[in-house]
């Protein structure tokens, strides 16, 4: 549960931001948005990190479901994270700009890259791979 003090501090790092601009309605505060999404993408890294150097550690046991579960814990350990470190950066393009066109135009350059960047692995995993027989 979030203290009271909190809350006043949020309300006043509002109050005391020039210019603040309106959206749906609501007041934005560059800051608060900033400060939360730093401290996720910090959270998620360290989460991520931790997993995934986990990840690849052998798990000495005999006994395969304390296997299965070592390795579920890493995996969902990791992606936790992973979803942790994604969020600030899809949050990211709507507070840049409050222009609908711009934002598009922000979201398909991400998703474009985003493509290109999977279809360059998948095409380096196939010639590694090949190499490999």
């Amino acid at each position: 549960m979030v203290s009271q003090h909190h809350w006043l501090g949020i309300y006043q790092i509002k109050y005391q931001q020039d210019g603040a601009r309106e959206l749906h309605g609501k007041r934005i505060c560059i800051m608060f948005v900033l400060i939360t999404n730093f401290s996720r993408y910090v959270l998620g890294f360290i989460i991520e990190t931790i997993a995934f150097a986990f990840m690849f550690q052998r798990f000495r046991s005999d006994d395969q479901t304390s296997v299965l579960v070592y390795y579920l814990v890493c995996a969902s350990a990791y992606n936790i994270g992973w979803a942790a470190v994604q969020v600030p950066h899809m949050a990211l393009v709507p507070s840049l700009t409050l222009s609908r066109k711009t934002r598009d135009e922000l979201n398909n350059r991400r998703n474009t890259f985003t493509y290109i960047a999977n279809l360059y692995v998948l095409i380096l995993a196939f010639f590694i791979f090949k190499l490999m027989k």
